[in-house]
């Protein structure tokens, strides 16, 4: 499922003020975690990635969609089979040290990938780290030979500053000096900052689903019946809403996948009559069909037939209770 964000945000955050031509567009942005690396060959979690995302580019990416998108590569092919992918690299893309980017530079770097000791680097991406604290604050600045370019007021300088003290966030938003804070910040931080003249609380759905797992080689959710009852005898409304902001989402894939996604899936809800009608004793039965989906699904380039593939196994897991498909979660900002 997919999940919303909230963040707070300076409103006007593209254009800010009206400023001089000539003036740098910084904002500043609060993380709760710290920078390990911007190295994509080994970031780990959020922060890093996010670090890496604007610092590197790949061969391709993906958009708010799900649809694969050319990014340093203008244009590819894939083999029948789905094993074999070429791609052509766009002869604009250079490195942040002027250096045509070339397919053996793309050989490289998966090789590199693959050496757990590696330790050089090189960008390609919009924006060059200029500054970096290990632990501490970051900077980014806007790489003015991106092969892709900036559209008209696009930010110059990003800096980033690591807190977990929600303190720190609402007083820099106090100064004016927040320009988009976490996603991970306390709810009433969240609600202080939105009283605040030019903040504004943004709340957007995102493809993070957030699943209760359940075993189904051992006693007693080998048994779907049992797996039912989990999932009729939850209080999704009270999670969503109080735990763990997000929205009722579409099972076992985000709805911002739109066309391979069931929106029109039924999933349970709380009803604790269900729950206890459904209360039942039944040997577990493990069907290979969902493997072959699967497979099937990965070895299918036609992505219509990939997605009917996807909608079928989405009805299959729902009527095995394979999860309990709790919301689809919401980031504030």
């Amino acid at each position: 499922m997919s999940r919303p964000i909230r963040i707070a945000a300076l409103l006007g955050l593209a254009i800010l003020t009206a400023v001089p031509a000539a003036a740098k567009n910084t904002i500043t942005v609060t993380l709760t975690q710290i920078l390990g690396t911007t190295d994509p060959a080994k970031v780990k979690e959020y922060t890093e990635y996010l670090g890496a995302v604007n610092t590197y580019e790949g061969l391709t990416t993906v958009n708010g969609n799900g649809n694969s998108l050319p990014t340093m590569a203008n244009k590819g092919t894939i083999s029948p089979d789905n094993k074999v992918y070429t791609f052509s690299i766009d002869p604009k893309a250079i490195f942040q040290d002027g250096e045509p980017v070339k397919a053996k530079d793309v050989v490289w770097s998966i090789r590199r990938m693959l050496a757990i000791n590696a330790e050089k680097s090189a960008g390609t991406g919009p924006y060059a780290l200029t500054s970096f604290v290990r632990g501490g604050p970051f900077t980014v600045t806007r790489f003015p030979g991106y092969h892709k370019g900036f559209a008209p007021g696009a930010i110059d300088e990003v800096r980033f500053i690591p807190t977990t003290d929600e303190a720190t966030v609402k007083a820099l938003a106090t100064r004016g000096e927040l320009s988009m804070s976490s996603r991970y910040q306390a709810t009433e931080t969240y609600d202080s900052i939105s009283k605040l003249e030019d903040y504004k609380i943004i709340a957007n759905p995102t493809a993070t689903g957030s699943d209760i797992k359940l075993n189904h080689l051992v006693p007693p959710t080998d048994d779907v019946h049992v797996r039912r009852v989990i999932a009729y005898a939850l209080d999704y409304t009270t999670i969503r809403e109080t735990l763990y902001l997000g929205t009722g989402g579409g099972g076992p894939m985000a709805a911002a996948f739109a066309d391979a996604c069931i929106s029109a899936l039924v999933l349970p809800k709380q009803n604790l009559a269900t729950a206890a009608g459904t209360w039942a004793s039944m040997s577990w039965l493990q069907d290979k069909d969902v493997e072959a989906m699967i497979d099937t699904a990965r070895s299918e380039i036609n992505v219509g037939k990939q997605n009917e593939i996807y909608k079928a196994l989405q009805k299959k897991l729902v009527a095995d209770q394979t999860d309990v498909f709790v919301l689809t979660a919401t980031e504030r900002l």
